[in-house]
């Protein structure tokens, strides 16, 4: 339930605190299913989300440095400004998703598979409609920020190079282990 918050919101924090809240259910799911196969993704689900969910609050930092605000109606024209941070910010956003081969999919997977093995269809179906809500909810709060045409009144802000520097660099780090251990 908690990602349909996700969805009407608008605050980028907003939305990954609504995202952190029904990631948790998925956690628990898998520990309620208590087998091997589901308990391993348990694990592995909860390295993944722990990595994804700090790069994505340390991306929306950045956001908000960059556009002065963490409304994402406020926002837009990212790709022209900063494509790479546009590019980077999509990492974790699709690995969150649980799309592979992006560590969430193999985490999600096991989860799945243990409660396919288990007969829990009743769970299967609310970790994909969380995986698949979860895509929908991040996608509609990256283009709005990244392709939608900035605002008249936007000024973006400019980071200092030391900022920009170890916050850009946390967030490529923490992303490239994401794609790390999903590979």
């Amino acid at each position: 339930i908690p990602i349909l918050g996700a969805i009407a919101e608008l605050n980028i924090r907003r939305i990954l605190s609504f995202c952190l809240l029904s990631h948790i259910g998925v956690m628990l799911a898998g520990l309620a299913i208590y087998d091997h196969t589901a308990l391993s993704g348990t694990v592995f689900y909860m390295i993944h989300h722990m990595i994804v969910i700090a790069c994505l609050f340390l991306m929306c930092g950045i956001l908000q440095r960059i556009f002065d605000t963490d409304d994402s109606r406020k926002m837009g024209g990212l790709m022209e400004h900063a494509p790479l941070l546009a590019w980077l910010w999509f990492i974790p956003i699709i690995s969150l998703a649980g799309l592979p081969p992006f560590s969430g999919f193999w985490g999600k997977m096991l989860l799945v598979k243990g409660a396919l093995e288990g007969g829990n269809y009743v769970l299967v179906g609310a970790m994909l409609l969380t995986g698949l809500l979860t895509l929908y909810a991040l996608i509609a709060m990256w283009h709005m920020a990244v392709w939608r045409k900035a605002p008249e009144t936007l000024v973006f802000q400019t980071i200092p190079d030391t900022d920009r520097k170890i916050m850009v660099g946390a967030a490529t780090a923490l992303a490239a282990l994401s794609m790390f251990i999903g590979l």
